[in-house]
């Protein structure tokens, strides 16, 4: 798992802003879980922490919220419904 860990981070890391967005959006909704899943999903959310916009919407100090679907509106994520 360690090796699958680190190539996810890197491969995060790589993404632009809209891949990153797009990566989150594929998990909007989405019931299943499993131990790998979470990890990727805690290693996004580091992620989205690492960029410079704000990502408080979906992300607190324990949470990271899948309900909906995100964009970039400003260097603001905002709900995609909200435009």
């Amino acid at each position: 798992m360690i090796k699958q860990e680190q190539l996810w981070k890197h491969r995060l890391a790589a993404q632009t802003d809209e891949e990153l967005i797009k990566s989150f959006n594929k998990e909007v909704c989405n019931p299943g879980w499993t131990t790998a899943r979470g990890t990727y999903l805690h290693l996004m959310r580091n992620e989205f922490r690492n960029r410079s916009f704000d990502s408080s919407l979906i992300i607190n100090e324990n949470t990271f919220k899948l309900a909906k679907k995100i964009v970039i509106r400003n260097n603001i994520v905002v709900y995609r419904e909200d435009l």
